[in-house]
């Protein structure tokens, strides 16, 4: 055996086992803040990855310094999180090919049998998103010069947002986006790695899936993908499989209630993270609405069958890259002796939320009962795009329904779906099941509208379920909802249900005991307020905020009163500039019967909205109580 061949030999087992000598000491992570690398810049790798050779962490990404990405950026670590700019690994002097195009995505993989890395990206003109290619590259060193060996199409299929993965037996795969992003392929790549084998499997027909990542825990393969929904975060899901080949799992959502769009992240990639102890998970994410671009990283936990448990928020946490350990963010639970739960609380910003029909990213206030107001400016939509998602009226009383008419949010999206019947809300008739119209674009025409005619007798249940949306912007959802008897509309403001929805943003939500819902300042302005009247005076010692937006600032003043009328400022937090998702603030305010949050401003791209509002009486052991990101004890992700 050669020394080039032995060398390399030991490098393929360090890439597969992993070094224990890697991080000398455990790293704070602090989630979507500024990240500087060694010359103080904020670190420029965006929707890349990481791989680790011998002692040393390599991230690539785009480097994103303009609108076109025009070259790949390599950073290196010795403990994921003090990083150095090592160089550019692939710029426009690359090849002629480089130099006029846009590449995204850029994944890297280490061959055992060539001794090279290999490099996936996904490619795109200087001048538009229509080329939907793949290109590939290589170097025999893990921060070289890679040479570019060409784009295509593989298998002449459309190819946008993609991943690499390298299997334990050293079998490569790409996974990426098709059909304007309507399907994702999975391909077995060739043992070179440089071209496609074989097309495996096609996932997620018409479901719209982009930023593929996957990795492998206990022979279990995971799959992380978001909606289309270009730069507007959104939820985040995941599916599951006992093989590349499939079959994959329905999908299930990456993260709990707290948030509708994944921390307002989506994924690059998931660092797997092995140590001397632990094997730990990171979901790595791209803040994509704020400048420069942040990177979210949040450790993943797990169940044991395996699914993953909801992804928490953390405004910082620690990893140990020697070890494998991650402190966990703590869990939110409502602290004891809350005088602030059902309380009577007013507001001068008193929305029902902001409906925005390009995206339901943020919280819009669209409930069930929102479809049959008789309102076509009111919308019922979902929490998400996924299919399957439904919407029932109640008649209340046994009717025979002749047609049904349905009045669209969206202009230019023909919706499939189905109707169903009932007379007691168990046994269902489907009466319908077909593709809705599209209407004109112009905003100043009508909304489309399907009406269905069918006869059915005796039926008290009405049931809409959208079955596939036609893109990713789409969400699930309807302005109006008509059911005919006799010529007459009986559906209108009767009791309205469904299975996901986007709850009203009033004032109310604040202290409803609710963190999937949230009170919100939609038109973003300072100065707007929230009160809680407290229905009696009360020694108050502390007040905790659970904000909806993580990762950002918020300025505001905490006021308390007697009588509603002199107040006094018991916390100052105006000029704060940390970033801090959960705070609790200790105060001593006897006589209080009123508490007022004034929202002085907050970080640009912030919605300022609070999910739960706390208050607490000086009796309550607020002393003990801990906020959300604080450290906890360190327990490996593998048990």
């Amino acid at each position: 055996m050669s020394m080039k061949t032995l060398c390399s030999a030991l490098l393929a087992v360090i890439l597969l086992a992993g070094a224990h000598s890697v991080g000398a000491e455990p790293v704070t992570i602090t989630p979507a803040q500024i990240w500087p690398a060694a010359d103080g810049n904020h670190i420029d790798a965006h929707c890349g990855d990481i791989l680790r050779v011998n002692d040393t962490y390599y991230w690539f990404g785009e480097s994103r310094q303009g609108f076109r990405v025009r070259r790949i950026s390599c950073y290196t670590s010795k403990d994921l999180s003090h990083w150095s700019f090592d160089k550019y690994v692939i710029t426009p002097q690359t090849s002629p090919d480089v130099a006029k195009s846009h590449m995204e995505r850029p994944k890297v993989v280490y061959n055992d049998k060539t001794h090279q890395f290999v490099m996936w990206v996904h490619r795109e003109s200087l001048t538009g998103y229509a080329d939907a290619q793949c290109a590939v590259a290589s170097c025999d060193t893990v921060d070289g010069n890679y040479t570019w060996h060409g784009s295509f199409r593989p298998n002449g299929n459309m190819s946008r947002d993609s991943t690499l993965f390298k299997d334990d037996d050293g079998s490569a795969y790409f996974i990426s986006s098709s059909n304007e992003n309507a399907d994702m392929m999975v391909y077995k790549l060739s043992d070179d790695y440089l071209k496609v084998q074989s097309q495996i499997g096609t996932l997620f027909r018409g479901r719209y899936r982009e930023a593929p990542c996957v990795f492998k825990r206990n022979g279990i393969y995971y799959l992380v993908t978001s909606f289309c929904t270009g730069t507007y975060p959104n939820e985040n899901c995941y599916s599951t499989a006992t093989s590349m080949k499939g079959p994959w799992s329905e999908l299930k959502h990456l993260c709990g209630t707290d948030t509708n769009n994944t921390f307002e992240s989506q994924a690059a990639f998931i660092l797997t993270v092995q140590g001397s102890v632990a094997t730990s998970y990171v979901y790595c994410g791209d803040r994509w609405q704020v400048q420069p671009m942040r990177h979210l990283w949040l450790p993943l936990q797990f169940e044991p069958d395996g699914t993953i448990a909801p992804m928490r928020w953390a405004d910082s946490w620690t990893l140990d890259a020697a070890t494998g350990q991650v402190t966990y963010p703590e869990e939110f639970k409502p602290l004891p002796g809350d005088l602030a739960r059902g309380a009577t609380v007013t507001s001068d910003y008193n929305e029902k939320g902001e409906t925005d029909e390009s995206n339901f990213t943020h919280l819009a206030g669209c409930e069930p009962s929102d479809a049959n107001d008789g309102d076509p400016t009111t919308w019922w939509a979902a929490r998400d795009n996924l299919p399957g998602h439904w919407w029932e009226v109640d008649l209340q009383t046994a009717s025979n329904i002749s047609e049904t008419q349905i009045t669209w949010h969206r202009r230019n999206a023909a919706y499939h779906y189905a109707i169903d019947v009932s007379a007691d809300n168990l046994h269902w008739t489907r009466k319908v099941e077909t593709v809705g119209r599209n209407g004109n674009p112009d905003q100043d025409a009508p909304l489309p509208t399907s009406d269905d005619k069918f006869s059915a007798a005796d039926i008290r249940y009405v049931r809409v379920t959208i079955l596939s949306t036609p893109s990713g912007y789409d969400w699930p959802g309807f302005a109006e909802c008509k059911v005919f008897s006799n010529g007459v509309d009986i559906a209108a403001g009767r009791p309205a249900y469904a299975d996901s929805f986007q709850a009203n943003t009033d004032c109310a939500k604040a202290v409803d005991g609710d963190t999937s819902t949230a009170w919100s300042i939609d038109d973003r302005t300072p100065g707007h307020w929230i009160k809680v009247d407290l229905g009696k005076t009360v020694y108050v010692g502390a007040c905790r905020i659970l904000w909806d937006a993580a990762g950002y600032y918020h300025q505001y003043k905490i006021e308390i009163s007697a009588d509603d009328k002199a107040w006094t400022t018991a916390v100052d937090m105006t000029a704060n500039t940390a970033a801090v998702r959960m705070p609790l603030h200790k105060f001593a305010a006897p006589a209080t019967r009123y508490l007022r949050i004034t929202v002085t401003d907050a970080e640009r791209h912030c919605w300022p909205a609070i999910r739960d509002l706390e208050i607490l009486p000086a009796n309550a052991g607020t002393t003990a109580a801990r906020v959300q990101g604080s450290p906890g004890t360190a327990v490996p992700t593998v048990r």
